[in-house]
């Protein structure tokens, strides 16, 4: 596994191909033993990090698997919730997440 170290202590979101200028200087990798995923996007927080991956072809899930989402303390690194999605789940959430944009951008909760 490849440790990540190096994650700004401030709220920013890093997407694949950006330098940002803070410490993040090299590709992110995020996982476990026979789990490397790519980080495209992670997002932190004062409290938590979102974290958007893809597996790797090193993945066991390589196959099966379109992307990761993680939930990690960001206080004591520790991953709250881990989640693979196949193509037809990430269409599911995008989707919902989508509706929930939808009905935000018309007024809000009501």
């Amino acid at each position: 596994m490849k440790v990540i170290t190096r994650i700004p202590h401030k709220v920013l979101t890093f997407k694949e191909g950006t330098k940002p200028k803070e410490r993040v200087t090299k590709n992110l990798f995020y996982g476990w033993e026979k789990e490397e995923n790519k980080v495209v996007c992670w997002v932190r927080y004062p409290s938590y990090d979102f974290i958007f991956a893809i597996p790797t072809k090193n993945n066991k899930y390589y196959k099966q698997e379109h992307c990761l989402f993680a939930i990690r303390h960001s206080k004591n690194n520790k991953i709250m919730q881990a989640l693979y999605f196949d193509k037809g789940e990430f269409n599911e959430i995008f989707n919902g997440f989508k509706l929930i944009k939808k009905h935000y951008l018309k007024g809000g909760k009501k």
